[in-house]
């Protein structure tokens, strides 16, 4: 729509070319956007949010590779896009087009998202702005960072729009919100976690190519992890528009005040502009050979390291310039206490196409005063990159070891023993044993499974997805329990439903219990604890229905939320795996079905092991007998009496005690098939 407001004039004066963005000065505010290749600038201030048409088309200044423009009493509020003209020859890897406004890189903000279709190449509206933002207006009150050790850390990936959107969410804001968010922390709290990681919550484009067969609708891009705006908070998770980000620090204190921390899952590995053929929103049309890996004998296509069509070049000095700073934003303008970094491996990848432990960037962050002391977390892997164990200190990655090895070894896998004692222990081979770098220890995360389909379906079923089940992993490492998916029109006898129901809880209750005992930094999916089922698509990211946590869960499978809830406790209460933030761990002594005779052969199925207590201190060991076999086993405790504290087989209540409620036993103790022991002990 065009309004037919009265267009103001605007006095303009040359700027200044830094800094890069829209910065609210004394008088107005300026502007600059770099580019090398471009021969003209312009900046095109609007007047309101749904207009098409620009109030004013403003020609920009040039000094170096910088165009730059004060503009007179603008302020905070100020709606504005670029345009650059330039050569198009994307055979050099030039894609200037004066016809497309394009959003600043260092947007702190946008507005008209909702709803907004990027244009094509051969398209020119852009309804969706950058909004001026003058930083440092919120009222952070006493926030203090939790600062927990990440030894001692228990991390909740969590989805903020789907942890509240389902109808049967008890909340009261606008649901799916950061408000929604905050309503829920009492429900975190009790839970133990100590932080949530969440999914993309950087403002991120929605629409996509796909359609469900099933209804003919379009489906909906609800993961996040294709990028608009790297700094700025998703105007579609505010409760009102224009508010998001206050919305998001006043969540960030208040998930502070619980004692919980905020990782963000930051997705700078590529962006929603996609390959050759995708919109051009930014990057593309304000420099393409500097922010994207280009293929080098053919500059007009994209490396394509992330499977999203195209790679950032992380390591061009222009693009770790605003990286850093886009790192820097979110730990001092919204007080997040760490990264996931989505894709990590590509922050490896030189622009020599290579993968380097060493690259330029990572040797920047962890040199930072600032990015240095939040926490680093990288899922060290991308396509046809695997950097597994050898990010720098202090960086902990996401372990798909552990995850495999603790998925076979649950399902009854022949050969996972060996394995098992290597994750167990932190996989110290990976990252050595000063507790410097750590494994996140995960069997489920937002890309797979959730632990019941993982217990429930050996088949995915992604068909919805609209990519006839061709998308998403076929390598899961799960087990149906006795029958493939849900059991309610399944047809079995009664019976038999109850016993799969209960195997299938047991060993959700299994996979718990080893990430607890481990060495490493425990992550945990949200929903998980109650249940949740994506009816066996291992690739929700674009099914918004499948993301929804359903609440009423609680009711059916409250039992197994107990259970997470008291396994976290106990791990917490002994530091089981670890502590500190120069971190001391309990030594690890391995047993058998007798003490001290572990048997690591490629046919055994049974685990166990002592975490002692910690050198030079009293305290209690903890000794763990896991049973991944189809039969019970008979087990010969080490000497002393026992308090056991776990039994996975047991019914709800008594599958996790208190110690002061727990049998204390010795000698031989008979584990039930496909079930996980744990002791305390009360004496020598």
């Amino acid at each position: 729509m065009n309004t037919k407001q009265k267009k103001r004039s605007f006095m303009t004066s040359p700027g200044l070319a830094e800094p890069l963005g829209a910065t609210v000065v004394e008088g107005g505010v300026n502007f600059a956007v770099f580019s090398t290749g471009a021969t003209e600038g312009k900046l095109h201030v609007f007047k309101s949010a749904p207009d098409t048409d620009a109030e004013a088309v403003l020609p920009m200044h040039r000094s170096g590779n910088v165009y730059h423009l004060h503009v007179d009493g603008l302020d905070d509020g100020a709606l504005y896009l670029f345009s650059l003209d330039g050569p198009s020859s994307p055979y050099q890897g030039e894609r200037y087009d004066k016809g497309v406004m394009l959003f600043d890189p260092y947007a702190r903000m946008l507005t008209g998202t909702t709803g907004w279709v990027a244009p094509s190449l051969e398209t020119s509206d852009v309804v969706a702005k950058c909004v001026v933002v003058k930083e440092g207006q919120f009222d952070w009150e006493d926030d203090r960072k939790p600062n927990t050790p990440l030894v001692e850390s228990i991390v909740y990936e969590v989805h903020l729009r789907g942890f509240t959107a389902h109808s049967s969410s008890p909340v009261t804001s606008k649901r799916g919100s950061y408000k929604a968010f905050a309503e829920m922390i009492p429900y975190l709290t009790e839970l133990g976690v100590t932080a949530v990681e969440l999914m993309p919550i950087m403002e991120w484009y929605r629409p996509t190519r796909f359609v469900n067969p099933f209804t003919g609708k379009a489906n909906k891009n609800d993961w996040g992890y294709d990028t608009l705006a790297f700094m700025a908070p998703d105007e579609g998770l505010a409760s009102v528009r224009g508010k998001q980000n206050q919305e998001f620090k006043a969540l960030v204190r208040a998930l502070h005040k619980a004692g919980i921390e905020v990782i963000l899952d930051i997705v700078v590995n590529h962006s929603a502009e996609s390959d050759a053929t995708g919109p051009t929103i930014s990057f593309r049309g304000l420099d393409n050979k500097v922010y994207y890996l280009l293929l080098p004998d053919n500059k007009a296509e994209y490396a394509n390291f992330t499977g999203c069509g195209n790679t950032v070049n992380v390591n061009h000095p222009e693009v770790r310039k605003l990286l850093l700073k886009v790192f820097r934003t979110w730990v001092e303008e919204y007080h997040v206490d760490g990264f996931r970094f989505d894709l990590g491996a590509v922050l490896g990848i030189d622009t020599d196409l290579v993968c380097k432990p060493d690259a330029p960037l990572l040797k920047e962050i962890v040199a930072d005063p600032i990015l240095s002391k939040v926490k680093l977390i990288a899922e060290p892997w991308a396509i046809g990159a695997y950097l597994m164990g050898r990010f720098p200190a202090p960086f902990a990655e996401w372990s798909d070891r552990f995850r495999d090895t603790v998925r076979g070894f649950v399902r009854a896998e022949a050969g996972m023993v060996k394995e098992m004692m290597a994750v167990i222990s932190g996989s110290t081979d990976m990252f050595g044993a000063a507790g410097e770098k750590l494994p996140v220890n995960f069997f489920t995360a937002h890309d797979g499974f959730t632990a019941m389909d993982l217990v429930s379906y050996e088949q995915k079923r992604n068909q919805a997805n609209g990519e006839n089940n061709r998308d998403g992993s076929d390598h899961n490492r799960s087990w149906n329990c006795g029958y493939e998916g849900d059991l309610v029109s399944s047809g079995l006898s009664d019976e038999d439903k109850s016993n799969i129901e209960r195997l299938r809880k047991r060993q959700i209750k299994n996979f718990y219990t080893l990430a607890m005992l481990s060495r490493g930094v425990p992550m945990i999916l949200f929903g998980d604890e109650m249940g949740r089922s994506n009816k066996g698509n291992n690739n929700s990211w674009n099914q918004e229905e499948l993301n929804d946590l359903d609440w009423s869960l609680l009711e059916s499978n409250g039992d197994l939320r107990d259970f997470v809830s008291a396994m976290i406790g106990f791990r917490k209460a002994h530091k089981l795996g670890g502590k500190g933030h120069n971190p001391v761990f309990r030594p690890v002594h391995w047993h058998g079905t007798k003490p001290n005779s572990p048997d690591a052969s490629d046919g055994a199925r049974f685990l166990s092991f002592e975490l002692k207590p910690f050198e030079g201190e009293a305290g209690q060991a903890v000794y763990c007998a896991a049973n991944a076999y189809w039969e019970p086993l008979e087990v010969t405790l080490p000497d002393g009496e026992w308090s056991r504290i776990v039994d996975t087989s047991a019914d709800a209540g008594e599958d996790l005690v208190k110690e002061q409620q727990a049998e204390v036993v010795s000698g031989a103790v008979v584990i039930q098939a496909r079930s996980t022991l744990v002791f305390l002990k009360t004496s020598s």
